[in-house]
């Protein structure tokens, strides 16, 4: 449509314009304007240049009324309860002034038990230790929701319904990662594949999963969902792994911070709820399951440097808390 309007100039003139929500300039007609000479094949760098994020929205940032830009900041912040702000801004500065709560909360809850029982949290190797538990269950923390909340949102297109996407989704993941925390201890389970299967699925998740929905997308009820199911699986089932793997290691290595690992995770899942909807808003789903998935990178180089190799080894982890200091 806009490429048939660019052919003739709109039957306008500046002076008809800015008539009703009355501006210094001409804004919206100019604007409008600038956007038809640009297109087609330009729009990118009209977007670019705008004050407001003005993008199409697409499905993976279905974001309508998501205008706010960083250079909006001194704007927003000099007239914030004083004027009206038609496109937005505060609201996405609240998402960071929650993200800042959340991250002081959570660093009292993980700090707290180590200034209130020193004793308790103490032992050999200990500050290293600590430092490597924060690492390790920080990140899968993140991962964890960095890939389940994307997932949810994609799945939204696929069921029609929030709440049955939701539903869906979130039975499948704790379903299928349930599955594979019991498996951990298997002999047929190979621990040293499992993080790079996770990248790998996670990456695939990503990049692909937008591809594959649109394909199945037209498919029946049934057959739709069985396949969005068979889709996630394999990644779910990996996804509940890595947890039980880092807590057989801290059993074996220091059993008193099993506790504080607990609270370790929980804080960073709930940092990563807020977190993921950030960068969603800036970036896009994509970019939030790719992030999970160097998470889940980052947390295998953690645990795999503490040479816990091999879960089924009666002596490797042991042997592994020796190389901890």
């Amino acid at each position: 449509m806009l490429k048939s309007i660019r052919g003739a100039p709109p039957d306008i003139r500046p002076e008809e314009t800015n008539r009703f929500n009355r501006t210094s300039t001409p804004v919206h007609y100019e604007a409008v304007r600038d956007l038809l000479h640009a297109f087609p094949g330009g729009e990118a760098g009209f977007y670019a240049g705008y004050p407001f994020a003005v993008a199409p929205p697409t499905d993976d940032h279905p974001f309508f009324f998501h205008f706010f830009r960083w250079g909006q900041t001194p704007r927003v912040l000099a007239t914030l309860g004083r004027t009206w702000q038609p496109f937005g801004g505060s609201g996405y500065l609240v998402l960071l002034a929650l993200l800042a709560l959340v991250l002081l909360l959570s660093a009292l809850l993980i700090l707290l038990p180590l200034a209130l029982h020193p004793q308790a949290m103490a032992g050999p190797y200990a500050p290293r230790l600590r430092l490597r538990v924060v690492a390790y269950f920080g990140l899968l923390g993140l991962a964890f929701l960095f890939v389940e909340i994307p997932i949810i949102q994609r799945w939204i297109l696929l069921f029609g319904q929030p709440t049955y996407a939701f539903t869906a989704a979130l039975l499948t993941i704790l379903l299928f990662s349930g599955m594979g925390s019991a498996m951990v201890r298997s002999p047929r389970v190979h621990v040293r594949v499992v993080f790079p299967m996770l990248v790998v699925l996670g990456c695939a998740a990503a990049l692909a999963g937008p591809y594959v929905n649109r394909a199945i997308l037209g498919w029946p009820d049934l057959w739709r969902t069985l396949a969005a199911v068979a889709g996630l699986a394999p990644l779910a089932f990996l996804m509940g792994m890595p947890f039980p793997i880092g807590l057989a290691w801290l059993e074996r290595v220091s059993p008193r911070l099993v506790p504080w690992a607990w609270t370790v995770n929980g804080c960073a899942s709930v940092v990563a709820s807020v977190l993921a909807a950030i960068l969603a808003l800036s970036a896009g789903f994509t970019a939030v399951l790719l992030v999970g998935a160097g998470a889940y990178a980052a947390a295998g180089a953690v645990i795999w440097r503490n040479g816990a190799g091999d879960l089924r080894s009666p002596g490797g982890l042991e042997d592994a808390s020796a190389r901890t200091r």
